[in-house]
């Protein structure tokens, strides 16, 4: 299986090899402290057309997010610092986005609040709103399937893993989503992955937000969302790399 990306001009290279690099590198240095632009590898999936993508300016939030109220939102150099408010919901925003298989790649930084996620809201669901998240915590990461979907509540919880999560770093996410499975990627080295029922229907909106923790903050940049197919033989060979992975994930 390759992971090719025709528009950067990478080299073919097996899922195998991706995976024993993520190995490799689980105790590897954070990236530097500026939001990387390349394309993360992908693992189940391939990129498709563009589907949106935002760098992330005062303009842009207004234009593709829906909300003139640009408290706590600040920009520098194509990111975004998202701060929470007292007495407030925690800071959210949504952009209106028709799909069903897709690749989503942040760049995502916690400087001080609880938790930094992305989620979809889908109109098609049993009560139309909230169907599914990643998020990003000081102690780990986690795919989250909303309640209302599917039937076993104890499988809200696609996958997670407890792990130490740098502050105040950028951490680069590929989130990719087809039919009910989930596979989530951080900084090519904390790999999720799992399967949920009620997950595999038309997502309607895109949302982002931060918890509230008064006077802190989290970035976002460089957001970018593709259609997805899966790749073919993730089926015969992929999926199994994949769960061989998980089993040595501390």
């Amino acid at each position: 299986m390759s992971l090719h990306h025709p528009s950067r001009g990478v080299g073919r290279t097996t899922t195998s090899a991706i995976l024993a690099v993520a190995l490799q590198q689980a105790c590897a240095a954070d990236p530097v402290d500026l939001p990387p632009q390349a394309d993360g590898k992908t693992l189940m999936c391939e990129r498709g057309t563009l589907l949106f993508s935002d760098d992330f300016t005062a303009t842009t939030m207004v234009k593709n997010w829906g909300d003139a109220n640009l408290a706590g939102f600040s920009f520098v150099d194509q990111a975004m610092r998202v701060t929470a408010q007292p007495n407030v919901h925690p800071p959210m925003r949504f952009h209106s986005l028709s799909a069903t298989d897709v690749i989503v790649q942040a760049e995502l930084k916690l400087d001080g609040v609880d938790w930094i996620s992305l989620g979809w809201d889908s109109k098609q669901a049993p009560s139309p709103g909230h169907m599914e998240r990643f998020s990003l915590r000081p102690g780990g990461l986690d795919m989250h399937r909303e309640g209302g979907l599917g039937g076993d509540r104890s499988k809200d919880t696609i996958d997670r893993m407890a792990t130490t999560i740098s502050t105040g770093r950028w951490h680069v996410l590929v989130w990719e989503i087809h039919g009910t499975e989930r596979l989530a990627s951080l900084d090519a080295k904390q790999i999720l992955y799992g399967k949920a029922d009620g997950i595999d229907i038309p997502r309607s909106s895109l949302w982002l937000e931060i918890a509230s923790n008064p006077g802190k903050y989290a970035w976002f940049a460089h957001l970018r969302v593709w259609q997805a197919t899966v790749k073919p033989d993730w089926e015969s060979r992929g999926r199994q790399l994949v769960l061989d992975y998980l089993k040595k994930r501390s």
